[in-house]
C-alpha cells in the first residue's frame, strides 16, 4: 500500500467549509494524518478534520475502505 502525496484543499469553496468522514467500511482501520496530528478511522465512526492543513491518508488493509466525504457550512 502507499501513502497518498500530502496536498492542502485551497480555494474559495473550502475557505467557508468543514470536511467530515463517515467511515463505512475499513477492516484495519484508515491512517490520516493531518498538520501534526495522527489518528486511525474505524467503520461507523464520524470524523471532523481540517483540510486547510497539510494531509495525507492511507489505507493498511487490502480491502476496500469506504468513506463518505461531505463538507458542511457551519452556522452563521
Amino acid at each position: 500500500m502507499k501513502l497518498s502525496q500530502k496536498y492542502i484543499d485551497n480555494g474559495e469553496y473550502y475557505k467557508l467549509r468543514d470536511r467530515y468522514h463517515l467511515v463505512l467500511q475499513s477492516q484495519s482501520g484508515s491512517w490520516m494524518k493531518c498538520g501534526n496530528k495522527e489518528t486511525l478511522m474505524h467503520e461507523g465512526e464520524l470524523w471532523w478534520f481540517d483540510n486547510k492543513q497539510p494531509h495525507e491518508a492511507f489505507n493498511p488493509s487490502e480491502e476496500w475502505r469506504t468513506h463518505i466525504i461531505f463538507d458542511v457550512l457551519p452556522p452563521g
